[in-house]
């Protein structure tokens, strides 16, 4: 690669100067060993359909600086992938869902790529792809991270260790189709720590590949109470056979015995007659 395009690719002043600023970044770790420019493919790097299944393999042993060995356990694994392809699904209208091996559309194991401090890991890009079950099973896209690298759990973790969130979220853009970018992106071609989430390129990307993210369908709104009120009940009548006279400040009630006999009561108003 001529070496202003190196430096344009990768954010650097591309004055074809082999100076200290590109001697540095050539000495830089590379995050994978996808190539840094796929060409004649353009745009046709991406999955034709949502969503895409993935799955992951064994998680091996990892050794680590001090010498120990870290099991790289499938469950935490699994949860970084899951995390980083969310990630990706939130800026864009591409989903995934977990699946079988047998099912599976993208494919992420760990494995022997070569010593530490090298490659971190690579991925195949979904270019050319007619349907999403052309790639399937044994035929599934491959993404594979070196155990032979000190990775740890975790967006931003101190230096020798390797992230292994901000590798997975790189491989999973070269996942979806996205090439490597600029320096700074999170599909730059070399590891940066500082950087800990998708960039403004990095979604731009996702976009021109997927569109926009999918909504989520909106909450149904509660059914409208067609019921009619109820009526308010008639005023209430004496029984049958009560009678009310008024006289004066003095109110009679009639009320029938049970033997057929009226009964004379007298209720006061709260005034006596003179």
């Amino acid at each position: 690669m001529d070496l202003r395009v190196y430096q344009e690719r990768h954010g650097l002043v591309a004055d074809g100067d082999f100076g200290p600023v590109t001697r540095r970044h050539t000495e830089m770790i590379r995050v994978c060993g996808v190539a840094d420019r796929i060409e004649g493919v353009g745009n046709t790097c991406r999955w034709p359909d949502s969503p895409v299944l993935w799955h992951v393999t064994g998680a091996p042993l990892v050794k680590q600086p001090d010498g120990k060995l870290l099991r790289m356990d499938m469950g935490d694994f699994a949860s970084v992938v899951e995390e980083c392809l969310a990630r990706w699904a939130a800026v864009c209208g591409l989903t995934f869902s977990r699946t079988v091996d047998e099912r599976s559309n993208y494919t992420l194991s760990m494995g022997q790529i070569d010593n530490a401090g090298s490659t971190l890991a690579w991925s195949e890009l979904p270019c050319n792809v007619r349907n999403n079950s052309d790639r399937r099973g044994d035929r599934a896209l491959k993404s594979l991270y070196d155990k032979a690298e000190p990775f740890r759990v975790g967006w931003s973790v101190p230096l020798p260790y390797i992230s292994l969130h901000l590798v997975v979220l790189h491989e999973c853009g070269h996942g979806i189709g996205i090439s490597h970018g600029p320096f700074g992106a999170v599909m730059a071609a070399t590891y940066d720590p500082s950087v800990t989430g998708l960039t403004e390129w990095d979604v731009s990307e996702a976009v021109k590949r997927y569109g926009e993210p999918v909504s989520p369908p909106a909450a149904p709104k509660p059914p409208t109470d067609t019921t009619p009120p109820a009526a308010d009940p008639p005023p209430s009548q004496p029984a049958p056979g009560w009678s009310f006279d008024l006289l004066g400040g003095l109110v009679r009630v009639n009320v029938p015995a049970q033997s057929g006999d009226t009964l004379g009561v007298r209720l006061t108003s709260g005034a006596k007659p003179a």
